[in-house]
């Protein structure tokens, strides 16, 4: 009997072990999961570097998505056991604003603006792009009439003195050539064979050089007669193998007379003007009397050029010096043109600069009047709060950094590019425009 009372005694104290063990291993297995469950819900740490913030956003509920009633009331819901750090990762994930568009538009403006370098030759060709290449071929008249003595001189001398400073005073990047014609025999029938085939150039197409070019144009003296047509027509091998709409080819004559070797200045001038160089020939009649001003006149009129008389040293120089104002004009319209440019485009970076760093300042200080207003909602619910404060005060100043840093720097470039083209464009004006300078 006590046997039997013991045996169920300790059945049912069993019984009991398990129902006690159950019961623990239940609530056991719950916290397990839930804690699962919280860990399965935390959002993915929010940025704390620059280059992690400019690149996580947009947030679920950024830019005109946002709803501050609805926002608040599902923040408030939120577990109060949770990390100031993790409310903030919340937050962030709710609300960041998408700075990426102004990161692009910040690493795509070139603050520089590019000037036409080149200079102008003789303009732009008819692309708009490309260059025009200005070539000159002055010819000067060598016969033994240019012995002879005007106001102020012998002629040779002072034709030699005017063709010195033209050509020394053209435009940077225009080639020049030097052709004499007439400088060999005599005017004497014995050499008129002789003196009718001497046409030459002195000084091949090429670069100004001061030294070679009056080296060149000094070595010859007025000797016989006057191949004009000749020489006309020899000018053509002058100028560079290239020819079309960007190469403007122009002639300069200077000559005392008329044709004296039997050619015809007329046709070879038009020929020439008409051929794939399209030469301009313009002809300066030097004390020449009225048969040979309309003889040379209608010979540059063929060549779709300009005659002029000039009788004096001081009508030569004038009459050469009016050509060289001419081209170096193309100087002016070219800095005026750049100068233009540089301050428009240079006008044009800036707002747009300011366009992105006042596009940007105002996501980021939206994002954080937004950030605080969620932010208050948890005021006394976490532990750490000031965490979160601090966190959302660190974003906004290194946004705040980077945005200022970004404009100060494109803002700079922009300036010294400004500034450096203006110098530029003076000094290439300056030194192709002001008498005597090299260039």
């Amino acid at each position: 009997m006590l046997h039997t009372t013991f045996s169920r005694l300790g059945a049912l104290l069993i019984a009991a072990s398990l129902i006690v063990t159950s019961a623990c291993s239940a609530p056991t297995n719950s916290n397990n999961e839930k804690q699962a469950e919280k860990q399965a819900n935390k959002p993915p740490k929010a940025a704390k570097d620059i280059k992690g913030m400019l690149t996580e956003g947009p947030g679920q509920y950024a830019g005109d998505k946002y709803d501050a009633e609805k926002l608040k009331k599902m923040v408030s819901k939120w577990p109060k056991d949770m990390s100031g750090e993790e409310a903030y990762s919340r937050l962030i994930q709710l609300v960041a604003e998408d700075y990426e568009p102004y990161v692009k538009r910040y690493d795509a403006l070139d603050p520089k603006v590019q000037l036409d370098k080149k200079g102008p030759n003789a303009g732009a060709g008819p692309d708009g792009k490309t260059a025009k290449k200005l070539n000159v071929a002055v010819l000067v008249d060598s016969s033994g009439s240019m012995a002879g003595k005007v106001n102020g001189g012998v002629k040779m001398d002072l034709a030699k003195q005017a063709v010195k400073e033209f050509a020394s005073q053209l435009p940077e990047g225009v080639n020049v050539s030097l052709q004499v014609y007439g400088h060999k025999g005599t005017n004497s029938k014995a050499d008129k064979v002789e003196s009718c085939k001497s046409t030459e150039e002195v000084y091949p197409m090429g670069p100004y050089n001061e030294a070679k070019f009056n080296k060149s144009l000094n070595q010859f003296k007025p000797a016989g007669w006057t191949p004009l047509a000749a020489s006309i027509r020899s000018a053509k091998e002058s100028f560079p193998s290239q020819s079309g709409e960007n190469v403007e080819n122009l002639i300069y004559v200077v000559s005392d007379g008329v044709e004296t070797c039997d050619g015809d200045p007329v046709k070879e001038a038009k020929t020439l003007n008409q051929s794939n160089v399209k030469a301009v020939v313009n002809i300066i009649g030097f004390d020449v009397d009225s048969q040979a001003q309309e003889a040379l006149k209608k010979a540059a009129e063929a060549g779709g050029g300009t005659y002029e008389t000039v009788n004096t040293a001081d009508d030569l120089q004038q009459r050469l010096e009016e050509e060289k104002e001419r081209l170096k004009k193309e100087w002016w319209e070219w800095a005026e043109k750049n100068y233009d440019k540089n301050s428009n485009e240079s006008s044009k970076k800036l707002d747009e600069l300011r366009d992105i760093n006042d596009g940007m300042r105002e996501k980021y200080r939206q994002e954080n009047d937004r950030l605080h207003e969620l932010k208050d909602v948890l005021s006394g619910k976490l532990e750490d709060y000031w965490k979160l404060d601090e966190l959302i005060k660190d974003r906004f100043w290194k946004l705040d950094e980077y945005n200022i840093d970004r404009f100060k720097k494109l803002e700079k470039a922009r300036k010294d590019s400004f500034w450096d083209n203006e110098s530029y464009i003076k000094d290439k004006y300056d030194r192709n425009t002001s008498s005597g300078e090299e260039k």
